[in-house]
């Protein structure tokens, strides 16, 4: 019961819905937090290929969120060092084999660049390259910690709630699942699920000092499924219509034939949406060189460079004279000029904004900022 629960609850959950709308590294980690529970929860039951596959969910998310994988790691010896005498050195010999083979291509990069990557790392713990900024202070840290983690049960289950009423949800959720009766395995699975949690969320607020990114946190929505299904699956047997009335106002509340109806997938964020919008701009460019400035929330537009120097070329014939999040912007793509030649010489004679809906109204104003001495020729809003 509780697995069709989870599926149905996947299936329709407005936070992974979202993410899997568009090419994020962190949108992988729900995928890779869900493999590391269920290899987690097979060690647990004896099975030295549950913690391979653990290992390797751990090593994974190092590529895809590197704060997040510190914990999922931590967590992972924890669980270790509990059943070891369930292991011999020959599983433990696997296991560090499977955890290396992710960062074969780090160390690679590595050999070949004088231990450019580690020598980043050391500097950053010396305290010698701070690029995560935003240190939080204590208390402010705590709440920061405890508001993130709410909002992201928020609008994995319930994304119509205010957050203060989640967060008691979320709590009596916790107390519910913990005083009924439940079979061995699902207290088993409770009990790791509930650890995972608690562990990541102390992590974050002791050794973390940097504000917490909400990206940091996407795996952690498959945590908060499987006990919502658990708690329904429990209630089930004991309160079956309370339980089905539940499920029912999950789903009314989360509302998912909105999403899945004709206007699905308006997202600014999806491919054909911004193959549509650079159709766009190309045809108001009149074939002459033009200069291109992307605004998206995630701030690094990563898919956007990709996707104008493989559009642009492919359809177009020629790329803008420049293609970047602010003009002269370098920093995080300071080697493109080697492979991104302007095809069309000459002095760009338009620049063009694409700007993605933004629901924070003082960042994205910092960033019009920049273009505030250029004349508004014309705008245009995409459905």
């Amino acid at each position: 019961q509780a697995a069709w629960i989870f599926a149905l609850l996947a299936a329709i959950s407005p936070h992974l819905v979202n993410i899997s709308t568009f090419a994020f590294h962190a949108n992988l980690l729900p995928l890779t937090q869900l493999g590391f529970v269920y290899g987690l929860y097979e060690f647990i039951h004896g099975s030295n290929r549950g913690l391979y596959l653990a290992v390797l969910m751990a090593a994974l998310n190092f590529h895809f969120e590197p704060a997040t994988a510190i914990f999922t790691t931590l967590t992972l010896l924890i669980f270790m060092i509990w059943h070891r005498r369930k292991l011999a050195i020959k599983s433990i010999g696997k296991s560090l084999i499977i955890y290396i083979i992710p960062f074969l291509p780090n160390i690679i990069f590595d050999l070949r660049h004088q231990f450019l990557q580690t020598r980043a790392v050391i500097a950053y713990f010396q305290g010698e390259n701070r690029s995560l900024e935003g240190i939080l202070p204590y208390p402010e840290r705590i709440f920061e910690r405890l508001r993130k983690f709410t909002e992201l049960f928020s609008s994995s289950t319930l994304p119509n709630l205010p957050i203060i009423l989640t967060g008691l949800v979320l709590l009596c959720l916790l107390v519910l699942l913990y005083r009924l009766k439940k079979t061995r395995a699902e207290a088993q699975l409770f009990y790791l699920l509930l650890f995972s949690l608690l562990l990541r969320l102390l992590g974050f607020m002791f050794l973390f000092p940097p504000e917490l990114k909400s990206w940091y946190l996407y795996g952690f929505s498959t945590n908060y499924l499987v006990l919502v299904s658990l708690s329904l699956a429990s209630l089930l047997r004991r309160f079956r219509y309370l339980a089905l009335i539940t499920l029912l106002a999950i789903i009314i509340n989360i509302q998912p034939w909105q999403r899945f109806s004709g206007k699905a997938f308006d997202s600014a964020a999806t491919l054909k949406n911004q193959k549509h919008a650079l159709d766009i701009i190309y045809q108001q460019a009149h074939n002459q060189p033009f200069n291109l400035y992307v605004y998206t929330p995630p701030i690094y537009d990563y898919q956007y460079q990709y996707l104008i120097w493989w559009y642009g070329r492919r359809v177009y014939g020629y790329l803008p004279s420049e293609y970047s999040y602010l003009p002269g912007e370098t920093s995080y793509h300071p080697s493109k000029d080697k492979f991104t030649t302007p095809i069309k010489v000459g002095e760009p004679q338009q620049i063009f904004l694409l700007i993605e809906p933004e629901s924070n109204p003082e960042r994205l104003s910092g960033w019009l900022g920049h273009f505030a001495n250029y004349p508004l020729v014309s705008e245009q809003t995409l459905p």
